[in-house]
């Protein structure tokens, strides 16, 4: 059955990626949002013309201007064996691999651009990024024994998870993060059977994280080693000191491994100035809170519209961590009720705990310092709580009756009320907003004012929100039918 699991996983990535990536899989098309440029940057519009002026998707521009020519760099230096540890020509040179954003030490990067011509190489860095990460999902829920259609499922939810999607154009976070369930994986083997490879495995996962990622990334694999102390020690002294030891040795045996990178990385921290400011603005503490919209986060808005989330200093709040509507409703019951179905309670302790630190971040000055970016831990632990939840729902003999009423109202309400807003009292309000919008324009840069692509958004939040989206009309069945599961009756 373990196998079957793994072929139908193979099989449905490999749908999924031919429906998401199309050309770019055998180099047609770049995985960068090259439409960007003539849209938004006037020296380029020679590029095409006649562009309307609206990208397809502004929120990853970053990836055009910083990631794209970074990383062609570092591909020609791998290629002529060099290793690019320096760039000359940014504020007149300036450290490139130990840079905070470059991601040029992945091990899946590297490996693409020793086999591969730069387009490809590109590409497949980021398609093995989001196929890997679903793969540890699948391993770490099928070594628990949970249900092979429960494993599959839920290994491709947190595989297509928001995430992956906002913060495509930002490598050194997915890359890093693909590695998290491996290391997961490799801690629970040791601390529950004291199986001899999880060191050297949880080991290279720490090392793989180093990396692949950067300093700021390095932060969130201590946030999540002290959530797997406090669940797997929970109240005793003696499984506090057997997780410490794995966790502790394992750490400092991935950051030998990593030495080479990680000095480089530290010592150019050290010698940059970067004030962190503390966002003292209360409403930017609500940002935890409003997260919760993960549920069905076109509640807020989305980047092809207004995004509600920037009310509180940040973007795509819901989305960030969303897995799919259907899975946020079955991680609700996962956390409600998993702890009884969960394989052993520490999984759902650790679980639980990395949800809960990532809302404590974003609700807390210390957003400042660690970012939406650390949504990847809360990732992790909803996919889990979503599979115990479904466990507990197939497993389950009795209804639940308010639960499933509940649900199903829910998903009615918000869906009424969301095409109420979307084709009743938005459009009485559209003048007055896009004459705000506009305002607000004026005071930017041209780059950032962007007047066709801001006048585009106001206008495109009716389909955006409303049923005209097909996107919502799927959340919303999604969350009917998990309401309606709820309502069957089980036999054992």
């Amino acid at each position: 059955m373990n196998r079957r699991a793994w072929w139908v996983w193979l099989l449905a990535s490999a749908a999924l990626a031919l429906a998401l990536f199309r050309g770019a899989l055998w180099g047609a098309r770049l995985l960068a949002p090259l439409d960007l440029a003539p849209a938004l940057l006037a020296k380029y519009r020679w590029m095409d013309p006649q562009h309307s002026g609206i990208p397809a998707n502004h929120y990853v521009i970053d990836q055009l201007t910083y990631d794209l020519p970074l990383q062609h760099t570092v591909y020609q230096a791998w290629r002529r064996g060099e290793v690019p540890w320096w760039d000359p020509y940014t504020f007149g040179g300036r450290p490139l691999l130990a840079d905070a954003h470059v991601n040029g030490t992945d091990p899946v990067r590297l490996l693409c651009y020793r086999l591969l011509p730069f387009e490809l190489a590109y590409n497949w860095t980021l398609i093995l990024h989001w196929a890997l990460c679903g793969a540890g999902l699948l391993a770490l829920l099928r070594r628990w024994g949970l249900g092979g259609t429960t494993s599959v499922g839920l290994a491709l939810a947190g595989q297509c998870a928001g995430y992956h999607a906002i913060f495509f154009g930002h490598p050194w976070n997915t890359g890093a993060f693909l590695y998290y369930p491996w290391l997961w994986l490799a801690w629970d083997a040791w601390l529950a059977e004291r199986r001899r490879w999880a060191w050297p495995v949880a080991g290279l996962a720490v090392a793989g994280i180093f990396y692949a990622g950067n300093i700021q990334s390095h932060a969130y694999v201590v946030v999540f080693a002290l959530v797997c102390l406090a669940g797997y020690g929970g109240r005793s002294w003696p499984q506090w000191r057997r997780a410490l030891a794995v966790v502790a040795g394992t750490g400092v045996l991935g950051a030998l491994l990593a030495a080479p990178v990680l000095a480089a990385q530290v010592e150019f921290y050290r010698l940059s100035v970067r004030p962190v400011p503390v966002p003292w603005n209360p409403v930017s503490w609500l940002s935890g809170l409003a997260s919760l919209s993960a549920v069905h986060p076109w509640a807020l808005g989305t980047f092809r519209t207004l995004d509600l989330s920037k009310l509180f200093g940040q973007y795509a709040l819901g989305f960030v961590v969303f897995i799919g509507s259907a899975a946020a409703a079955l991680a609700l019951v996962g956390a409600v009720r998993g702890r009884a179905g969960a394989p052993r309670p520490e999984i759902w302790r650790v679980a639980v705990g990395l949800v809960l630190a990532y809302l404590l971040i974003l609700s807390t000055p210390l957003q400042a310092m660690l970012y939406t970016r650390a949504a990847g831990l809360a990732v992790l632990g909803l996919v889990v709580l979503a599979a115990l939840g479904l466990e507990v729902l197939r497993q389950e003999t009795a209804t639940w009756r308010g639960w499933g009423l509940g649900l199903a109202g829910l998903a009615v309400g918000l869906a009424l009320a969301l095409n109420l807003a979307a084709f009743v009292v938005y459009p009485r309000l559209l003048p007055r907003v896009l004459a705000a919008v506009q305002r607000e324009a004026a005071t930017r840069s041209a780059l950032t004012a962007a007047p066709a692509l801001r006048e585009f958004q106001v206008r495109n939040l009716p389909r955006e929100i409303s049923a005209r989206n097909p996107e919502t009309v799927l959340a919303t069945l999604g969350l009917l039918a998990v309401g309606a599961l709820g309502l069957l009756r089980r036999r054992k």
